[in-house]
Formats: C-alpha cells, structure tokens, sequence
C-alpha cells in the first residue's frame, strides 16, 4: 500500500498546483473584469457629472417670467404658425451643431376640435448625444409650447478618422416630430 501511495505522490502534487494556478488565474480575471466594470462606471458618472456643469453654467431665468408665458403660437393662420414651428426646430437643431437633413410640416387638419388647432414639424438631423439634450430641453422649456410627439434615434454611421484617441460623442441619426398649438384667429 505504502508504494502505491509514493507512486502516485508526484502526480498527485502536480495536479494540486495546476488546480491552484487554475484557480489563481480565474480570480485574476475576475478581479480583472471587476475592475473593468468599475472604471465603466466611473467613466458615465464623470460623463453625468459633466453634463450636469454644463447645464448649471446655464443662465437662470426669472421665476416671475414663467408668470406670465403665453402656451400658444400666435393667432394668425395655420401656415405661419407652421412656419414659426419650422423655424424653431431648425434653429435649435443648427445651434447645437446639427445637421438637418429633411424637414416639413404635416398638413392643417380641419375641423372644431383640437386637433385643427396643431401645426405639427417633423425633421430629421444629425448631431451628437450633447446636441440633441440642449435641442430637447430648448424645445420643451421655453415658450411657447413645443412637444415632442415622436422622437426615433439611432446611431449614424460613422465616417472614418479612426486614429483620434480623443473621446467623442459618437453622431445620432435623430427623426423628431414636433408639435405646437395656436388660436384660432377670431371668425367674422
């Protein structure tokens, strides 16, 4: 028995310091992959904290302008309330570094209801993750009132500088639908 046990003592041995170093490298990845993990989510905390400065560096408005907000286009026909809605969300698109690259206006509905009173915009540009957050918040926060009915984002495709180590909002293909309500202007 005694050299049964020393035959396969070596054996024995070697398969214990394989398990170990088994053992050791699968810890040392997973602390790898832990650690990976870790610097993700510090990196999306200091892109948060970023964008939060960014937005703090905004001017404040006065509370007492927000009294006296008017939530309707103006009064006139359809046409140019579609047209100052155009205008709007191509200016807002433009200031944020975008690219337009189609828009139009849905047409008037008519009718008694609500719905007659709607100019709807719908436009499709190209921009980055920044850009679209400022066009959001502008057309949302300020009057008159602008909503947004539909928005579909997907990422563009990329056009190859592939060397630039510099981290860079990757472009969004953007498909927004936005909607504004008017007054009827007064019949005669």
């Amino acid at each position: 028995m005694k050299a049964l046990l020393e035959k396969y003592h070596a054996p024995a041995a070697v398969a214990l310091v394989l398990a170990f170093i088994i053992v050791l490298v699968s810890a040392l990845l997973f602390t790898w992959g832990m650690i990976r993990t870790t610097q993700t989510e510090i990196e999306a905390r200091q892109t948060q904290f970023e964008a939060l400065k960014r937005r703090a560096a905004l001017p404040a408005k006065a509370a007492n302008h927000l009294q006296n907000v008017d939530p309707y286009f103006s009064d006139g026909p359809f046409a140019l309330v579609a047209n100052e809605l155009q205008q709007r969300v191509v200016g807002l698109i433009e200031q944020a570094g975008g690219t337009l690259v189609s828009v139009g206006v849905d047409p008037q509905v008519t009718g008694e209801d609500e719905s007659s009173r709607k100019a709807v915009v719908q436009a499709t540009a190209e921009m980055t993750n920044d850009g679209l957050q400022e066009v959001l918040y502008q057309l949302e926060s300020q009057a008159p009132f602008v909503f947004v009915d539909n928005l579909i984002i997907t990422r563009a495709a990329t056009r190859g500088s592939g060397d630039s180590e510099e981290p860079t909002s990757p472009r969004l293909s953007v498909d927004l639908r936005a909607s504004g309500y008017f007054r009827k202007a007064a019949s005669q």
